[in-house]
């Protein structure tokens, strides 16, 4: 059986959120890990809990509000620059990147 990980944001599109998407899908593929994109804000997913079952962690980049929601229900989540409790959080090195621009 393979993992699954939903990747959601209420937005998929925008340069900052297509590399974020294509990191994580390339990320998932490499690691034979099926990933599900949503692009709905997590209020409407915890009403609606589509699919919920087939989920086995979770990704988000914006929008941690109710993040507890699915760390409750035993669910791993990983958060990219945003903190939200019980999850764990990615931060990218924005200024370790512009120094490396600019000396380039």
């Amino acid at each position: 059986m393979s993992t699954t990980i939903a990747f959601y944001t209420p937005y998929l599109e925008g340069t900052f959120f297509r590399q974020v998407r294509a990191g994580v899908y390339d990320i998932a593929r490499q690691n034979g890990v099926r990933l599900v994109m949503i692009q709905a804000p997590l209020t409407d997913i915890l009403a609606h809990r589509v699919a919920w079952q087939h989920i086995d962690g979770w990704i988000t980049v914006v929008g941690t509000q109710g993040a507890e929601a699915i760390v409750a229900m035993g669910k791993p989540l990983v958060t990219i620059s945003y903190q939200a409790p019980g999850a764990s959080m990615v931060q990218p090195d924005n200024f370790g990147g512009i120094r490396a621009l600019v000396s380039h």
